[in-house]
């Protein structure tokens, strides 16, 4: 394991926002999908009843269905002029892979700019449609596991709507759709098909997944920090790319995995320190130069499960809580191991201030104790210390 970050060592806060509306606040918002509506702001309310299913359950052909899940890969929609390796569907489409419990289904979602920010890994949503149709793998990416796309075109006359679960705003569905395909459940000694470690993968030790019966490599890794946005200029061309390099680890190694552009978002969201990653069909990026390290990527044939629900992410994480306590900061008082307000007020004191010591050395030099002192740091050479090599050193 890597030494924690400073990151890791700060919790995120809940988003504050309120309670889902299928109607969201009209603002004017540039579009460069070039789509003239925005179906999302509009109101959209159920016309029928729609019959509840599991992913696994549904069935090619019309009939008014809905179920829930989490988006575990994403391809934002393009202006007409960008290129998409995606060239079955038209440009104003975003193309999701959604997953539950029980299998994946692609959505093909009619969408403008205002929807890219729910866009993101992880993020658990509701879809209503009234057709279900077959996902041809021979003029589209072949996605694991996915056999069936969904069309969704949201409008107040439509059949079909989509809805975008705020994080936070329910505890009960904190824990939906996180079991990860091909678990079995019914065994607490059942183990990930597939399921590699780090190391191993960086040295190459994963299958090609050419053919149905292949068993697709999957990495567990934890969220260790996560990088600036940079501007990388693209090979051979006058664009520009927008990059955000996540550190990424397990037991054995540790590594880079990067973000592009539209998959930049879902980092939003992560903590270091807790947030784990089960990658199911990973990038690989082989090293380039001599002191280049391999790195991980998300590819159109990826599945990203977040924070999924099993023994293998548990025991990750707990590993990564037990790292971050040994090296943080600031160690607090151990809660029913030492009475705090003994400790300040009492004879022998624990918790010191700078003139308790400097009166205790005087008295007695030759007497050694022990206790806490806190302090703030008011300044510090950065340069100094970093020609010492003692740059974020301390000596309790």
């Amino acid at each position: 394991m890597v030494i924690p970050p400073i990151q890791s060592f700060y919790q995120k806060e809940s988003p504050a926002s309120s309670a889902f509306s299928q109607t969201l606040p009209e603002t004017p918002r540039s579009n460069p999908a070039g789509i003239s509506r925005a179906p999302l702001t509009e109101t959209w309310k159920p016309q029928g009843s729609y019959a509840r299913f599991n992913i696994s359950e549904l069935q090619p052909g019309r009939g008014k269905v809905r179920f829930m899940g989490r988006i575990v890969n994403i391809g934002p929609a393009k202006p007409d002029h960008q290129p998409r390796a995606l060239s079955s569907l038209p440009s104003g489409f975003h193309f999701m892979v959604v997953k539950d419990d029980t299998g994946v289904v692609a959505i093909k979602l009619l969408g403008t700019q205002s929807d890219l920010p729910n866009l993101h890994l992880g993020k658990l949503v509701t879809v209503w449609t009234g057709f279900v149709a077959e996902y041809s793998t021979a003029t589209a990416i072949q996605v694991p596991f996915v056999s069936m796309i969904i069309p969704v075109h949201p409008g107040p006359a439509s059949q079909s709507c989509i809805k975008f679960h705020q994080d936070g705003m329910n505890p009960e569905e904190t824990g939906l759709c996180r079991i990860p395909l091909e678990y079995n459940t019914s065994s607490a000694s059942s183990q990930m098909p597939g399921l590699i470690s780090l190391r191993a993968f960086m040295k190459g030790t994963h299958t090609k997944g050419k053919h149905e019966d292949d068993i697709l490599t999957k990495i567990l890794v934890g969220v260790s920090s996560i990088g600036p946005r940079k501007t990388i200029k693209a090979n051979n061309k006058p664009s520009t790319l927008e990059l955000v390099e996540v550190h990424v680890c397990d037991e054995t190694d540790h590594c880079v995995l990067k973000l592009w552009s539209d998959q930049i978002i879902s980092a939003r969201a992560w903590t270091a320190g807790h947030t784990i990653l089960l990658i199911t069909n990973p990038k690989f990026y082989p090293r380039k130069k001599v002191n280049d390290n391999p790195g991980l990527g998300i590819a159109l044939k990826s599945i990203v499960d977040v924070d999924p629900d099993f023994p293998d992410a548990h025991w990750l994480r707990r590993v990564a809580e037990a790292q971050r306590k040994r090296e943080r900061a600031h160690t607090p008082f151990p809660v029913g191991v030492w009475d705090v307000e003994r400790a300040i007020n009492g004879p022998n004191r624990v918790l010191y201030t700078s003139a308790d010591v400097d009166e205790r050395v005087r008295e007695d030099a030759s007497v050694v104790f022990t206790g806490k002192l806190n302090v703030l740091i008011l300044g510090v050479s950065i340069c100094e210390s970093q020609r010492q090599n003692r740059l974020c050193c301390f000596e309790w």
